[in-house]
């Protein structure tokens, strides 16, 4: 097993370093230095579970199998768990009338300064109201972006609040074919 890789491919899925990781998981950056350098070729129990507690899939770690992240669910629990001084953040997004909450990690500088690379975007699966930041998937990838809807034009405008993007204006046909909207966000979450 590659666990220099492995760890490669977790600090670009959260967009964060091995120092950051350390931090995140409770364990100090010369343990994941260890583990990176093959100095540590079997790491703990302690060090696997931590890393499930974030969120990746232990079966993906362990045996190659699966994709990076846990379910959804996994995620999200683990995430909200993560987010200090948060009050059952779910809850309180449901009384507020969310449903179907699902947790993306911003993994571009697209959106800066709203979202950084690494922050969380909670978004309510399926709702697709009004004007707003919402989770995308274009091209197999998926994206945080501001939509505009232009309905007396039948087209949204994407729009990325960093100004070095240019807004993309696509014809409301184009939805489902090229891009997908899998809900808006309804709540960041930093990690600091």
């Amino acid at each position: 097993m590659d666990w220099s890789k492995k760890i490669f491919q977790i600090t670009e899925v959260f967009g964060i370093t091995k120092k950051e990781l350390a931090a995140r998981i409770g364990f100090n950056a010369p343990y994941i230095s260890e583990v990176v350098r093959g100095k540590n070729k079997n790491p703990s129990f302690a060090f696997i579970e931590a890393l499930g507690k974030l969120g990746i899939n232990a079966d993906w770690l362990v045996n190659d199998r699966g994709s990076i992240l846990a379910d959804n669910s996994a995620v999200q629990d683990c995430l909200t768990t993560a987010a200090a001084d948060v009050i059952d953040i779910r809850a309180e997004l449901r009384d507020k009338g969310y449903d179907n909450l699902t947790a993306a990690i911003v993994s571009d500088n697209n959106m800066q300064p709203t979202f950084s690379r690494g922050d969380v975007a909670v978004y309510s699966a399926g709702l697709i109201d009004t004007d707003g930041i919402y989770v995308i998937t274009e091209g197999g990838s998926c994206a945080i972006r501001r939509l505009q809807f232009l309905r007396q034009e039948d087209a949204v405008l994407v729009i990325s609040d960093n100004p070095q993007y240019q807004p993309r204006r696509l014809p409301l046909s184009k939805i489902g074919e090229y891009l997908k909207i899998e809900g808006r966000v309804v709540c960041r979450i930093l990690f600091e």
